[in-house]
């Protein structure tokens, strides 16, 4: 039987941020699917872009997200060349 790896603290983290439902053995294809269908859409990008910006939550040390105030969140505007991915690969 082939073995499954588990999805990342970073993809659960994602899910959550978006409210996907999970269960606690989520495979990293599986949590993988999901994370793209939900960035394919910019509206989701620019959000989670805002949720890094004003958390700097980089780790992936927990799957939880850090506490953030909504009402910040919607009104931070994220520079034009500010990339998130970048600053993910070098926490």
């Amino acid at each position: 039987m082939k073995m499954m790896n588990l999805a990342s603290n970073r993809q659960k983290k994602i899910l959550r941020f978006f409210g996907i439902e999970f269960s606690p053995g989520i495979t990293m294809g599986a949590a993988g699917w999901d994370i793209g269908l939900l960035l394919s859409a910019d509206e989701c990008v620019e959000r989670w872009s805002r949720y890094l910006l004003l958390t700097r939550d980089f780790g992936g040390e927990t799957d939880q997200l850090l506490p953030y105030d909504q009402d910040a969140l919607d009104a931070l505007d994220v520079p034009a060349d500010w990339d998130w991915r970048a600053e993910v690969r070098t926490a």
